[in-house]
């Protein structure tokens, strides 16, 4: 097993550091969260950073919980490309996380599917 990096959480340091109390933000393609995301989960991905950004400007603002991204699985980058545009544009400082594994890690652990 490689250990986890600095920025990345798996699904059992979700539950144990934060109760599950976290900010979920989805990169994927909005196709494929259209198709089914983790509930109460923002789309926010780099092909349309910057409109999304905008429409979940509020809820990214004065957060006290922590924010966990992810996307279509650990070969995928777009959840550390997320990251670091929140980051790197002083949206968000600190508490940034990626989740190891992506959404196969939260469907293979029978994880709940919103779908709109």
């Amino acid at each position: 097993d490689v250990p986890l990096a600095d920025d990345e959480v798996d699904l059992a340091e979700v539950e144990q550091r934060w109760k599950g109390a976290v900010l979920w933000l989805d990169a994927r393609p909005r196709d494929q969260f259209e198709k089914g995301h983790i509930p109460g989960a923002h789309l926010l991905n780099e092909q349309e950073f910057d409109e999304l950004v905008l429409v979940n400007i509020d809820l990214l603002q004065g957060l006290t919980k922590p924010v966990v991204i992810y996307c279509s699985g650990q070969a995928c980058k777009a959840s550390h490309a997320v990251r670091d545009r929140l980051v790197n544009t002083g949206i968000i400082h600190e508490n940034v996380f990626v989740l190891r594994g992506g959404f196969p890690a939260w469907e293979a652990a029978g994880g709940p599917v919103e779908k709109p």
